[in-house]
């Protein structure tokens, strides 16, 4: 079990940790989480919560779904679920929709 220090939360589905890899290609520090969808107005609301939920914590990253390339300078960006404490990230927002 591969665990990746947060970094900083960029907004509420996007984070950054400490350089994660996958295959020969793809590395970077951006992860898109998977497994809910912010409707409109609840933006800052979710990445409060998130930054609550994360800062200075370690996730495990899980059911990689795709990588997009970045720019080239170790910036992709992997779009999978997040786990912390082995409880998906997804769960602290039952209010929300789940994809």
């Amino acid at each position: 079990m591969a665990l990746f220090k947060v970094r900083d939360i960029i907004d509420g589905k996007t984070i950054k940790v400490a350089g994660w890899k996958g295959g020969d290609s793809y590395r970077g520090n951006l992860v898109q989480i998977k497994g809910y969808d912010i409707p409109k107005n609840y933006g800052d609301y979710v990445k409060i919560k998130l930054t609550s939920l994360l800062s200075d914590k370690s996730v495990e990253l899980k059911n990689v779904d795709k990588y997009i390339k970045g720019d080239g300078e170790g910036n992709d960006i992997v779009y999978c679920h997040v786990f912390l404490d082995e409880i998906d990230i997804s769960t602290y927002f039952s209010e929300l929709k789940l994809l």
